[in-house]
């Protein structure tokens, strides 16, 4: 449990800095293209320190058990996790300009639950009748947060699916793949980020600056968003993603909502009061 609270903390950080980010009128791919360097640089510094894991290339070993086997899968998987995670940034971005930042949150969020609840019955995870009243109560909850936001786009239907595509990918690697092999995983991911971030960097033609507020910010971001990384992976290791995915869920938004308050001075209306409560209830309800 006190992991999967860090995890919150780090998964809110990351939200929270890519807002003020957007709040100092701060370049945000810019400042995207660095939370990936900084979080490239980090994953590759440890995987170095722990020692590169033996194995080589070779894709029909793929899935077995052996070194080849698992370096193949990692390297494999990392790319594949890397393209989804920059692509879920892409169409998010795209989502916000079509649809507004709060129905986006929404309907990802809606995402990661749903699907979770789909991975659990493909993994056989026991799903006790107390989370699924606690997910369903967390659906709610994200309903009332964005009442005044809502309306229907095509994108949204994508948003949904990568919102859930982004984390299930993270299970798959912890049931497939191998603790040994981990920071080689977490480096291919972030290392393609950086790679095709910095591409479509070029592609939008802005320039790559090294203002220091923006390095700052994306490194701290960075940090946390390779921390999240990690973290989650453990946690998976020892709880059921139909728990871990929603309380991260519901716990990112109820403390980007406090922050939001204190920091933005955003009004607390009733309906969206009655949504904090019922996020919180959720938490109990997925826990028990």
């Amino acid at each position: 449990m006190p992991l999967l609270l860090v995890t919150i903390l780090m998964a809110a950080a990351i939200n929270l800095g890519f807002s003020e980010a957007e709040k100092c009128g701060m370049n945000g791919l810019r400042v995207v293209w660095h939370n990936y360097v900084a979080a490239t640089f980090l994953s590759i510094s440890v995987l170095l320190f722990q020692g590169i894991p033996t194995g080589s290339l070779h894709i029909t070993a793929m899935l077995s058990q052996t070194p080849d086997g698992m370096f193949t899968y990692c390297i494999i998987m990392g790319v594949i996790t890397g393209v989804i995670y920059l692509a879920t940034f892409l169409i998010n971005q795209r989502s916000i300009v079509l649809c507004g930042p709060s129905l986006t949150v929404l309907v990802s969020k809606l995402g990661v639950m749903i699907l979770v609840l789909f991975a659990s019955f493909l993994w056989k995870e026991p799903v006790s009748l107390f989370c699924y009243v606690g997910i369903f109560l967390a659906c709610i909850a994200l309903f009332l947060f964005h009442e005044e936001h809502l309306s229907f786009s095509w994108i949204l239907p994508i948003v949904f699916f990568f919102g859930g595509i982004s984390e299930l990918v993270k299970k798959f690697f912890t049931v497939y793949g191998s603790e040994d092999y981990q920071y080689l995983f977490y480096s291919v991911i972030f290392l393609v980020c950086l790679l095709f971030s910095g591409v479509w960097l070029c592609l939008q033609k802005v320039p790559i600056r090294l203002i220091p507020r923006e390095m700052l910010l994306g490194m701290a971001i960075g940090g946390a968003n390779l921390g999240a990384t990690c973290c989650v992976i453990q946690i998976l290791r020892e709880l059921p993603s139909s728990i871990v995915f929603p309380t991260m869920s519901g716990g990112v938004i109820v403390l980007t909502a406090f922050v939001g308050l204190v920091r933005y001075q955003e009004k607390l209306t009733k309906t969206r009061f009655i949504g904090l409560v019922l996020t919180m209830v959720s938490l109990v309800f997925m826990n028990l």
